[in-house]
């Protein structure tokens, strides 16, 4: 909704995820959502705290009574569902303090995958997009690891990296550059920005 405020002209088309070269089609979320989410643990983390956790995380995922009452607290409270059966979170309500106090707007609640909650937040203009997504094969992510220490290769060649990381990305989604005839030049461009060594220092980092 915000991309077409900003650009009022311009059409968004969303689209069911295409097949790689190996033949895999999908996504690692299959609603319309192109923020990427991680839980992490802290390597101490003893097994017993790691499951309970995710019981947690779990149980607010398929109880959508349970999500409703983290993110918006009560009905009549906190929100009031409109003429459309949508949760309105009411004016007053709309502070990190009320949130911080009542409990509510939590970001360690994991949203419900369904159609039908999507529903429930959403209004009908967006719905399309939803219909879409949840057409999408669920690719799950691998279990990656992170280091607490700086990269220092990262911050002194991350921008550079990312400019030709972005500018490919957007080209080759438009349709400005063949992927195939390109891939080998963009990957020497990443290269000879720095890639190679960010990678080398982040493996040393999560190794020692």
């Amino acid at each position: 909704m915000m991309v077409n405020e900003k650009f009022p002209d311009e059409t968004l088309v969303y689209f069911p995820a295409v097949k790689g070269p190996t033949g895999k089609s999908g996504s690692f979320v299959n609603y319309p959502d192109v923020t990427l989410n991680a839980t992490y643990f802290g390597s101490d983390a003893s097994d017993e705290k790691v499951e309970r956790i995710l019981r947690i995380k779990n149980d607010m995922m398929v109880d959508e009574d349970f999500y409703i009452r983290c993110i918006y607290g009560v009905e009549g409270v906190h929100y009031y569902l409109d003429k459309n059966d949508l949760i309105v979170t009411i004016n007053e309500m709309r502070t990190n303090d009320i949130a911080n106090q009542e409990g509510m707007g939590s970001v360690f609640a994991i949203r419900p995958n369904t159609l039908e909650f999507a529903k429930r937040i959403n209004p009908k203009a967006v719905l399309d997009l939803y219909n879409i997504a949840f057409k999408n094969n669920i690719i799950y992510k691998k279990v990656a690891l992170t280091a607490t220490d700086v990269n220092t290769f990262y911050e002194e060649k991350g921008a550079d990296i990312a400019k030709i990381y972005l500018e490919f990305y957007f080209n080759a989604i438009t349709g400005k550059i063949d992927v195939d005839s390109e891939w080998d030049n963009y990957i020497k461009q990443l290269n000879d920005a720095g890639l190679q060594r960010v990678l080398a220092e982040y493996e040393r980092l999560v190794a020692r």
